[in-house]
């Protein structure tokens, strides 16, 4: 399963889920913090 992770999610939440084989990405990495949640949803399409 594909999972983007809020900014305000603990980074031990990305290491737990990677580990039970999800694919985690987290908001931060892809530039996105503070960006508004429309702008969420088109880049999760």
């Amino acid at each position: 399963m594909r999972i983007k992770l809020d900014e305000n999610m603990p980074h031990a939440l990305v290491k737990f889920l990677e580990s039970a084989g999800h694919d985690v990405a987290t908001v931060q990495e892809e530039g996105l913090s503070g960006a508004d949640e429309r702008r969420w949803i088109i880049d999760c399409e």
